[in-house]
Order: C-alpha cells, then sequence, then structure tokens
C-alpha cells in the first residue's frame, strides 16, 4: 500500500516544482527598468536609472545561471534578449545624452 502513495506523491512533486520553475526566466527578468527611448535624459534621470538598471542586470545575472536548468529554451532565450534590449536602451540614452552635452559645449 505504500508504495502507490509514494508514486503519487512523487509525481505531484514533480509536477509542482515543475510548475513552480517553468517561468523562471522570465521572473528573472521582470520589472526591468523602463527606459525612455523618445527624449534625451538629464543627468539626474541617467544618475537614477543607472541605479536601477545596475540592480536590474545583477539580479538578472545571479539568477538567469540557475534558470537556465529549469526554463525551457524559448524562455530562456527571450529572458536573455530583455536583458540585452534594457542595455541596449541604457547604452542608448547615454549616447545620446553624451551627444547633447557636447553639441551644447
Amino acid at each position: 500500500m505504500k508504495s502507490p502513495a509514494l508514486v503519487v506523491i512523487a509525481v505531484l512533486l514533480s509536477l509542482f516544482s515543475t510548475t513552480l520553475f517553468a517561468d523562471c526566466a522570465t521572473r528573472a527578468v521582470m520589472n526591468a527598468p523602463q527606459i525612455p527611448t523618445d527624449r534625451n535624459l538629464s543627468k539626474t534621470e541617467l544618475l537614477a536609472l543607472e541605479n536601477q538598471v545596475v540592480e536590474f542586470v545583477d539580479r538578472a545575472n545571479a539568477l538567469l545561471p540557475v534558470c537556465a536548468r529549469y526554463s525551457t529554451a524559448l524562455n530562456y532565450d527571450r529572458a536573455m534578449d530583455k536583458l540585452e534590449l534594457v542595455a541596449n536602451d541604457y547604452n542608448a540614452a547615454i549616447r545620446s545624452y553624451k551627444q547633447s552635452f557636447v553639441a551644447t559645449n
């Protein structure tokens, strides 16, 4: 009688752990900072945004290696794309600020 109960418990635990980690990569890149791309940012805005971007990238870099084991390749790739998009948008905002700064001085 014990073996059918153990099988049921094992199956339920397996299903639960799969569901728990199914969107690990997606959760790793949630709450990404919003980087305005339609206007130049001030130095103050860029510095505040820098802190948000660094925290986001650090958190994602800590979680994504773990998530690689639990997420599908598609979810993992999407998370990596999101991470890269945030970094590229932030770098573009910095380049835009520098260009406008040089143009006015």
